[in-house]
């Protein structure tokens, strides 16, 4: 706006002025009576500690955004016990994959293990004395119908010889039929009541096997709810760090899935309605624009991720990232508030305020004139003007933009970070080994071994000493010898072929013997399996993790567990990662200092994701890093790490003296044709020591100042 269109308040703001004079009005006094004027009327005035620098007021965009530092991570679920369990092993680690149904973790079920089965022997036995009740009754089936077949002859003999009721020789032959009756009769009857003590035995057991076996499926269920089994597909991304016998209480995650075809970025908690009304969301990546999906959170889930982080976080699904965006890769999500294009913009400093109104000072060769202004959005250098100012008009600023004469040609590059931090290791696989003799009595004979050595397959580690039962033994033969005998007598029956539903019977009775025989003959092998010196060894190559604290001598119980052994294939770093540098698939460089003194490095990958891509119970600090296992026995235990992350490349590269920090801001200057200088924002992606790099608002081979 001009200033000549103005000029028809000077003299009555002249008047004003030589009217305090006249009162004795100081200068303090005079700037008073003057802030009682009504903003509303434009006044020529020089404004306080007022300079000679201005804004000249043209047309620009202005883009108010947020941005936030991401690294691309999988779309993630973890998973957690359903009760209360000590821990015992993982199943899956750390970039492992999974398929649905996989176990992840055990649970420590030693006592519920062995509950199941003592109540499977215990069933065994009912089971086998079952059938050999069954088998004793079938052979008694089998005799009563070998009795009833022998007296049903002579019976139906004397059946078909019977005499008309009326003639001579009824009463005699009635008489005479009575002992041939009564004893098939009988044989009937004896039969018929067998038939019926095996057929109530049957429905009987049938019961208590329903009933026992009921037990069973419960006692497997507690199990199975000792574990966490998948149920999806997907790579093992984070696990928690716990050795066995760490008890666990229900719904602590302890293990996380990722599935690597869903990419996903975290940031800081946005709400789903500044989602929603946001001009625009997306993912710049190595310079290039990538579509992203907010995905809310279900209900309760942010009260719950706030009592696990303390830190919420929000999601955005990545679209159409393919193997260019691999996990692991920094990006830089941008959130797009408000953008306006083309619009009349003054300088921020420009600007002041009094209450919810805004004022600015024109200037032009004549003087100052102070001006009512209506605003809009700002990108913090920069803001919108809806009303009370024209293209070119100069406003006053507080402080001159000034440049140097050199400028410098914005050009392309790549840029990336250094990680440096240390390490132990950590192997997650481990198992203990325990006495395998069931039968008898067991001592700790000797342990072979010391906690930390390193062991190959196979290697003794402890000898136990086992002392038979022979009671139990010697029992378990004569119940052998027993059914063999009767065996063979069935067998000799067998040879003597009498009806065909008599000899079924007893090739049932005789295939019950057999089994039952065989079964003994098992039992039999397994108490005589241990005895002596037995030798427990190394199931892998690996490494003592831990000893029980027994002495030679000690008594032993069955599955009793006597020394740890974790397996060296599987080995990490276990790296600290508190700032969330180190995720999944970055390349990391592990020295450490070898036996002989001399200084070794090895290549190793992470294989877990960053923090906020967890929740509170798994965001540990830490990252895990798989090593190769040639060179996990190898290695002392402390590591010293380097790491190549946060790389990008295709982006914007600027000097550090072309760039200006104002607070969140950052910004160029730029030279118009004429000379004039002005601000250029950007988003700032990052730096090194000598370059930043730009995200968003700055294109190759743009001129910009150097300060």
């Amino acid at each position: 706006m001009a200033l000549n269109k103005h000029k028809k308040y000077i003299g009555t703001i002249m008047t004003v002025v030589l009217a305090c004079s006249i009162s004795g009005c100081n200068a303090t006094g005079s700037t008073a009576q003057t802030e009682t004027v009504s903003l509303e009327k434009i006044e020529l005035l020089e404004p306080v500690s007022s300079t000679h620098y201005y804004d000249v007021v043209q047309y620009r965009d202005i883009c108010k955004f947020k941005a936030y530092s991401c690294v691309c991570v999988p779309d993630v679920t973890e998973f957690a016990y359903t009760t209360d369990v000590p821990f015992e092993t993982y199943g899956k680690l750390p970039g492992e994959t999974v398929k649905t149904g996989d176990v992840l973790v055990y649970g420590d079920t030693g006592n519920k293990d062995e509950e199941i089965e003592n109540l499977t022997d215990e069933l065994s036995r009912k089971i086998r004395d079952y059938e050999d009740d069954v088998t004793d009754l079938q052979e008694d089936i089998y005799d009563a119908r070998m009795v009833e077949y022998e007296a049903s002859e002579p019976y139906m003999e004397n059946i078909s010889n019977k005499p008309d009721e009326g003639s001579a020789f009824y009463d005699m032959w009635a008489k005479f039929s009575m002992p041939i009756e009564g004893a098939y009769k009988s044989a009937v009857l004896s039969r018929e009541q067998i038939e019926q003590a095996l057929k109530e035995k049957q429905e009987l057991f049938a019961l208590e096997l329903t009933y026992e076996q009921g037990r069973l499926a419960r006692m497997a269920e507690e199990v199975n709810e000792a574990s966490i089994t998948a149920n999806k597909e997907g790579t093992v991304v984070a696990t928690g760090i716990y050795t066995s016998g760490d008890y666990i209480s229900q719904n602590t995650n302890i293990i996380a899935l990722g599935d690597m075809q869903t990419k996903v970025l975290h940031t800081e908690y946005i709400s789903s309605a500044d989602a929603a009304k946001a001009a625009d969301i997306y993912a710049a990546i190595d310079g290039k624009r990538y579509e992203v999906t907010y995905r809310p959170m279900e209900e309760g889930e942010y009260a719950e991720q706030k009592k696990q982080n303390g830190v919420v976080y929000s999601e955005f699904i990545i679209h159409e990232a393919g193997e260019e965006v691999p996990i692991g890769k920094y990006a830089t999500l941008i959130v797009v508030e408000e953008y306006k294009e083309n619009v009349l913009a003054v300088s921020e400093d420009a600007l002041r305020r009094n209450g919810t109104e805004y004022y600015c000072y024109l200037t032009d060769e004549t003087g100052n004139m102070q001006q009512t202004v209506s605003v809009g959005v700002s990108d913090g250098i920069y803001t919108e003007v809806i009303s009370g100012l024209s293209e070119g008009d100069k406003v006053l600023t507080d402080q001159e933009i000034t440049a140097k004469d050199e400028m410098t040609e914005l050009t392309k590059g790549s840029m990336e970070e250094e990680y440096r931090g240390y390490g132990t290791l950590y192997y997650p696989s481990t198992k203990w080994i325990s006495n395998p003799a069931k039968y008898g009595t067991f001592h700790i004979s000797e342990i072979c071994v010391e906690k930390n050595a390193q062991v190959t397959k196979g290697q003794e580690l402890a000898k136990i000493e086992v002392v038979p039962d022979s009671v139990s033994i010697e029992r378990l033969e004569r119940k052998l010898q027993r059914q063999q005998e009767r065996l063979a007598k069935l067998l000799e029956k067998k040879s003597k072929i009498y009806h065909d539903e008599i000899d079924r019977s007893l090739d049932r009775a005789i295939e019950a013997r057999q089994k039952a025989i065989e079964d003994y003959s098992k039992d039999l092998a397994k108490m005589k399996e241990y005895t002596g010196i037995i030798s427990l060894t190394a199931p892998y190559d690996g490494v003592v993790t831990d000893l029980a604290e027994h002495e030679v001598g000690d008594a032993l119980a069955y599955h009793e567990g006597v020394v740890q052994v974790a397996d060296k294939s599987l080995c990490y770093i276990v790296a600290e990662n508190k700032d969330g540098k180190l995720s999944y698939g970055n390349e990391a460089t592990i020295t450490y200092t070898a036996e002989d003194g001399a200084k070794k490095e090895v290549q190793g990958t992470v294989v877990s994701v960053y923090g906020k891509a967890l929740s509170g119970q798994l965001n540990t600090g830490t990252a895990f890093i798989r090593i190769p296992e040639s060179e996990a026995g190898k290695m002392t235990n402390q590591f010293e790490i380097s790491a190549t992350v946060h790389q990008v490349s295709n982006v914007i590269l600027l000097p550090k003296n072309a760039v200006t920090l104002e607070g969140e801001y950052a910004f160029v200057k730029i030279k118009d044709d004429q000379g004039n200088v002005s601000y250029q924002p950007f988003i700032l992606g990052g730096s090194d020591p000598n370059y930043y790099w730009a995200a968003y608002g700055l294109s190759e081979g743009m001129k910009v100042c150097l300060n």
